[in-house]
């Protein structure tokens, strides 16, 4: 529920909140603008350093692994229509990175309105209380579930571009793998790939492990999980200062974590994995192989359990 800050009561106006969110979600989209200023001209420096300078030049960066923007060199295609597709690929690159930054900031600007509101001390405008009404233990708050997931999926989709990215670089820096799977060496190989950490000497390795790492502790773990747990907490001192100390019994079995069916514990597992995952790329496939498998099998395990009928 959400309770108006000045007159303390129950506050129905749709308009307010939304008036207040498009402020916020203004101060982040300032950000990303920025930001995406950023990851095109970086992109566009690349496409400068990688593509047009040893095209016009005739002199290859021996310290760059030849690849598709310098392609002429390596077969007989014209070398405008080279640079043009290298200029194109470098810009949609910018334009992808730019989306998941938009993903970062819109999802940042939501966890900050929702934790800004949920302190009766910090909003004078409206702030939550829980519905002591709802049959559900989140008391309300599982209307933030369906948001809640949506990032969830989003932060997924973000890190698997991410991780392809950097398995993609290196990959093609191992001169010794005869392919990605199968034959006699492949990289994403068990045994070779404990080792095989990521190559953070590569610029864009580098920035992509920190986006990865911004995804999976901003997106996925700080503002579908943390805040809207945080939220849930401070709504329910909101409500025993408004209503007094006695009316503690009336929330007691209130839970804070806004999943049903999602519990702490595995998100958490997965959130260690995705890390390892950027840590060691040629690992990652048997990490994510390993725990859906389990996952799978937890849920059937518990679903089995469910239909259980017991004999007392």
């Amino acid at each position: 529920m959400i309770i108006n800050g000045e007159t303390r009561s129950i506050l129905d106006d749709g308009a307010i909140i939304n008036d207040e969110w498009v402020m916020y979600l203004r101060g982040g989209i300032k950000i990303w603008l920025y930001l995406c200023i950023v990851a095109f001209l970086y992109s566009w420096f690349e496409f400068y350093i990688e593509s047009y300078l040893p095209t016009t030049s005739g002199k290859i960066n021996t310290t760059i692994s030849p690849d598709w923007s310098i392609g002429c060199f390596l077969s007989s295609c014209n070398q405008n229509m080279n640079m043009f597709f290298s200029a194109y690929a470098f810009t949609i690159q910018g334009l992808i990175a730019s989306f998941g930054l938009l993903l970062f900031c819109v999802s940042g600007s939501y966890g900050f309105f929702i934790y800004r509101h949920s302190d009766i001390n910090n909003s004078n405008n409206w702030f939550f209380i829980p519905n002591i009404n709802s049959p559900d233990k989140r008391k309300g708050f599982e209307s933030f579930e369906e948001i809640g997931m949506l990032l969830l999926m989003l932060g997924l989709i973000a890190y698997t571009v991410i991780y392809l990215i950097i398995l993609q670089n290196q990959y093609l820096a191992d001169n010794s793998a005869t392919s990605l799977f199968g034959g006699d060496n492949p990289f994403l190989d068990l045994t070779s790939g404990l080792g095989m950490f990521i190559n953070l000497s590569e610029l864009s390795n580098a920035i992509a492990l920190m986006l990865g790492f911004f995804v999976v502790i901003v997106i996925v773990a700080v503002v579908p999980s943390i805040t809207l747990s945080l939220a849930a907490s401070k709504s329910r001192i909101n409500y025993f200062e408004l209503n007094g100390e006695s009316s503690r019994d009336e929330l007691k079995h209130m839970v804070y974590w806004p999943y049903k069916w999602i519990k702490i514990n595995v998100l958490i597992l997965a959130l260690i994995l995705c890390l390892f995952g950027l840590l060691l790329p040629s690992l990652a496939p048997y990490l994510a192989t390993v725990y859906c498998t389990s996952l799978v099998g937890f849920i059937v395990w518990k679903i089995k359990d469910s239909f259980k009928v017991s004999d007392t």
